[in-house]
């Protein structure tokens, strides 16, 4: 897979939540903040095993998931539970532009397109 591991996570466990709940509450303002912060984009939450590219895309958020990816280069990984993001996509059944948008974003990162 051409993509990187998740960063460890240098920061403390609440600025990591901070960012994470954020994107699950589809907040941009305190996403972008935390990450600014220089909360990293591939830091993992050590209960769910998911990043923050995983939570939008889980949580549907397809604003979110391209900022993450586009701008803050959010890794294709699979999460602690073996899930490319296809799978939770297809799992989480979001909307056929996340789907879409995912497939091409794992393609990519597989060096498959």
């Amino acid at each position: 897979m051409a993509s990187r591991k998740p960063t460890e996570d240098n920061k403390t466990g609440t600025e990591v939540r901070d960012l994470l709940r954020a994107v699950y509450v589809g907040d941009f303002q305190s996403a972008k903040m935390a990450l600014e912060a220089g909360t990293p984009v591939d830091v993992t939450d050590p209960e769910t095993g998911l990043c923050s590219f995983h939570i939008a895309i889980g949580t549907d958020n397809l604003f979110l998931a391209k900022y993450l990816r586009e701008q803050w280069h959010a890794a294709v990984f699979p999460d602690a539970r073996g899930r490319l993001p296809t799978v939770i996509a297809a799992q989480c059944r979001t909307s056929e532009a996340m789907n879409e948008y995912v497939l091409e974003v794992e393609l990519k990162a597989l060096g498959l397109e």
